[in-house]
């Protein structure tokens, strides 16, 4: 396996754990405000209180970043569907999201993986991450004209 340094092109957040988490390293800037996507995802309309104090800190970082793609009551959905949905996800993308589901961009021709969150910051500063990519393997191929089974 190989590992590759990736600039990423779209950076997907859901649920404001780096927002909301006072363990998090005080950030002084971000990479690119405008190609960070903060996502509501399943916190909107918040069904606790804690959740609603996570949305403040998220719409307060926003805020202080410049960051104006913040997806929250009104556009809010899963963050994994939403970077398709608002046409984020393009062909030969690179997206760094926290939802584990995001592998799901490859529907859409994009590399995407879901990170943790000391990741997420380092990508949040920096735009790049690793991707571990396989060797290419002799008996891979391509099907052509092969009808599915079922």
């Amino acid at each position: 396996m190989l590992g590759t340094s990736s600039f990423v092109k779209w950076i997907g957040r859901s649920q404001g754990i780096w927002a909301s988490d006072p363990t998090r390293p005080e950030l002084v800037r971000v990479w690119d405000p405008n190609r960070i996507l903060i996502v509501a995802d399943h916190v909107a309309p918040a069904p606790t209180i804690a959740a609603a104090d996570d949305m403040v800190r998220i719409r307060r970082f926003a805020k202080e970043f410049g960051i104006p793609n913040v997806y929250d009551i009104g556009r809010q959905g899963i963050s994994h569907v939403v970077i398709g949905e608002q046409g984020f996800a393009l062909p030969g993308s690179l997206i760094a999201n926290a939802d584990s589901h995001s592998c799901a961009a490859g529907a859409f021709n994009c590399a995407s993986c879901g990170l943790g969150g000391p990741e997420m910051t380092y990508v949040l500063c920096t735009g790049e991450t690793w991707f571990i990519v396989c060797k290419p393997s002799a008996k891979m191929g391509h099907l052509r004209g092969v009808e599915n089974p079922r």
